[in-house]
């Protein structure tokens, strides 16, 4: 039986980037006994659908079935967000890219500057990524006339992601540390 999957909320199509591959660096770089399956998943809906699926068979492959999607609203709303797409039950299997996964490369700004150049169009905002409504808008606005172009979800998300510092993420936010607990456990 295999341990884990994740579904996850994210381009499946490779043409631009892989984000599947991205997110499995990045975790990659905790000290798992084995690495989870990533599904990626066009739109929230779907990793919700997928992962409702696999969590409820009776006889699923997976030991444990994890969900990780975009909050798309500050840590607060976390609460209602489950209530209203019906995943209460599930609370403890399901992980948050607070607000959104750019966040995360906004809390980072040194390997934003790294992959795009240390001349950005606008500077990246001092307020705690977290807190930044629209992070992915924010990355495009400060990307515009980079030597890599404006900032693209799938393409530079997808080489971004492994540039980041795990422990550093675990440390800013809290279900990216709850997540590595339970992949680790």
């Amino acid at each position: 039986m295999a341990e884990c999957v994740v579904f996850i909320e994210g381009g499946r199509n490779t043409d631009n980037g892989d984000l599947r591959n991205g997110f499995g660096r990045l975790v990659g770089q905790a000290s798992l006994r084995r690495m989870p399956r990533i599904i990626m998943c066009n739109d929230t809906n779907g990793a919700i659908r997928l992962f409702r699926l696999e969590a409820t068979k009776p006889n699923s492959a997976f030991q444990q079935i994890l969900l990780l999607v975009d909050l798309d609203g500050p840590a607060d709303t976390r609460e209602a967000w489950l209530s209203e797409k019906e995943l209460t039950a599930y609370a403890e299997q399901v992980f948050f890219m607070v607000q959104k996964m750019e966040a995360w490369f906004l809390a980072q700004p040194a390997v934003v500057h790294q992959f795009y150049g240390p001349k950005l169009t606008h500077t990246l905002p001092p307020t705690a990524a977290a807190l930044v409504p629209h992070p992915d808008r924010v990355l495009e606005r400060c990307t515009t006339d980079t030597r890599k172009g404006r900032y693209h979800k799938t393409g530079h998300g997808a080489r971004l992601l492994p540039l980041l510092k795990l422990a550093d993420l675990q440390s800013t936010f809290p279900d990216v540390a709850r997540l590595v607990t339970t992949l680790t456990a």
